[in-house]
């Protein structure tokens, strides 16, 4: 009978062991995820408007915290490369409509409230 009740006091001790675990792996991953967001933003901040609008205009802007400043450079070496290669293109991209940076940040800080 004792046999049993330690057995079970064992899986509690488990149980408990996994739900710490696991909200620490859920807290590291909030962490890591909001630096990827501030690294997204003063990324996008430190854009010149012409690389900004360049970016926007051909949808690599992505989502905040689910793309890292790395891979916004190279979307836009990218784009700045195919630009290179097809100069009509530029043109295009300059009389398009679209999303301002502040209209961005705005959004941001509205969702964040």
């Amino acid at each position: 009978m004792n046999q049993s009740r330690s057995r079970s006091d064992d899986g509690g001790e488990e149980t408990a062991f996994q739900d710490h675990d696991h909200r620490e792996n859920e807290r590291r991953w909030q962490q890591e995820r909001l630096h990827r967001e501030e690294a997204y933003y003063q990324f996008i901040n430190e854009l010149s408007d012409e690389d900004y609008r360049l970016m926007r205009d051909h949808n690599l802007l992505g989502t905040p915290g689910e793309i890292t400043s790395q891979e916004l450079q190279q979307r836009l070496n990218g784009v700045k490369e195919q630009l290179a290669s097809q100069p009509t293109l530029r043109n295009e991209t300059n009389n398009r409509g679209g999303r301002s940076r502040t209209e961005l940040f705005e959004n941001r800080s509205n969702e964040t409230q």
